[in-house]
């Protein structure tokens, strides 16, 4: 396990290493499992658009991810896009 430390005040060089790793797929696994945990956060504040978004992007780098394609579904499902809910947990179920 790797730890991250960004020097300066405040959050911005955080932000500014994120957005390096996150433009970067070889760290596939990583910026998945991000993608994967930011959307499962913006399904709990009710941000089913956002979800959705990092979901489809997590299973972009993660086809074979069930936990990406099951937030796909939760937040598909909340945004009435029925069909998609369907297709993603069937995926995450298979």
């Amino acid at each position: 396990m790797q730890a991250l430390l960004a020097g300066g005040s405040g959050i911005t060089p955080m932000i500014q290493i994120l957005h390096a790793c996150l433009g970067n797929t070889s760290e596939g696994a990583r910026v998945t499992l991000l993608y994967s945990n930011r959307a499962e956060s913006a399904l709990r504040r009710g941000r089913f658009k956002a979800a959705f978004d990092d979901a489809e992007r997590a299973i972009a780098l993660a086809p074979a991810s069930d936990k990406a394609h099951a937030r796909r579904a939760k937040a598909a499902r909340a945004v009435g896009r029925y069909e998609e809910a369907a297709t993603s947990l069937s995926a995450a179920s298979s």
